[in-house]
């Protein structure tokens, strides 16, 4: 008479197909019915298969299936440095030997940031530094996207060599690194004078 599913998981099966229901079976005939279970839940879901027909009992035929946990997809890596913007308002070079240069530096998402500067070739070789000298470094958090402004202090040797001048171009490098050790580097010459 009917092919049905009960039971207390029931809506985790379903009859996806059946030549059963309203048919009249001989002694020798079969029928088939199909179940798919959805399962919406993970654990051990169980329900029934309930036959029912003229003149005898139904036939109740268990379902059972388990629902497994789908294992947690890797969250994707973090690959894009992040973006890095540099603003270095007009400065004297009085004023860059006595509190540092100051640098307004944005990124657009939580990094840290260091900065250096270094003279150029031809103020080191006008100072007799030794190439690639450090004149000043610093760092810096920022813990949310957006701007800061950062004072790169200089070295008290770098500040007896520049007193010595009334111009100088240095070398600013930037480095912005992501939570994730994506770094964007920028670098701009400063020419200052006193």
């Amino acid at each position: 008479v009917s092919v049905a599913i009960t039971g207390t998981h029931s809506a985790d099966f379903r009859i996806a197909s059946t030549d059963c229901a309203g048919r009249r079976l001989g002694s020798d005939e079969t029928c088939s019915v199909n179940i798919v279970a959805d399962l919406t839940a993970v654990g051990a879901r169980a329900a029934e298969l309930v036959v029912s027909a003229h003149g005898a009992a139904d036939l109740r035929i268990p379902l059972s299936a388990s629902g497994l946990a789908l294992p947690a997809l890797p969250a994707p890596r973090d690959v894009a440095a992040p973006q890095l913007s540099l603003a270095i308002p007009q400065q004297r070079l009085a004023s860059v030997l006595r509190r540092g240069l100051k640098v307004r530096i944005g990124c657009s998402e939580p990094c840290r940031l260091q900065a250096r500067l270094n003279a150029t070739a031809a103020l080191t070789r006008r100072l007799k530094l030794p190439r690639a000298k450090l004149l000043g470094a610093t760092t810096a958090r920022l813990g949310t996207p957006g701007t800061r402004q950062i004072n790169v202090k200089l070295t008290a040797q770098a500040r007896r060599a520049l007193r010595q001048v009334r111009t100088a171009s240095l070398k600013l490098t930037v480095v912005a690194t992501d939570a994730a050790g994506n770094d964007r580097t920028r670098h701009r010459t400063v020419r200052l004078t006193r």
